[in-house]
């Protein structure tokens, strides 16, 4: 929730008690709070490529979402979900030695398509 985020009525964090939402004074504020509050937490994308032989060929095997403290990684077949800590020990257990390669690519972070309105 925006409050939870420590954020104030001015879109600003003082480390006291945060504001209620009642305090935004218009929708137009209160939207472009809820969105930067989007921005600022939003986890980033990857994919965990896996790359056979010398660039013969490579194919995306994960897709995932690295938060602040861990990541979250789905197979592209649904049959593997991982929570983990260590987003390189996830990556390695895709590697299949000494043919199939496995590495992170990271999704380019888009700029906000919102309007501040």
């Amino acid at each position: 929730m925006l409050a939870e985020t420590g954020h104030t009525a001015a879109g600003e964090s003082d480390g006291s008690a945060p504001a209620p939402l009642t305090l935004l004074r218009d929708r137009e504020s209160y939207e472009r709070q809820v969105n930067r509050m989007v921005d600022e937490l939003a986890p980033r994308m990857f994919a965990v490529v896996q790359d056979y032989g010398d660039q013969e060929d490579s194919r995306i095997a994960a897709w995932g979402l690295a938060f602040e403290d861990y990541a979250e990684i789905v197979s592209v077949d649904g049959d593997l979900r991982m929570s983990t800590d260590s987003m390189e020990r996830a990556v390695n257990s895709f590697s299949q030695p000494p043919d199939v390669t496995a590495r992170v690519v990271w999704g380019a972070p888009e700029p906000s398509d919102r309007a501040d309105t």
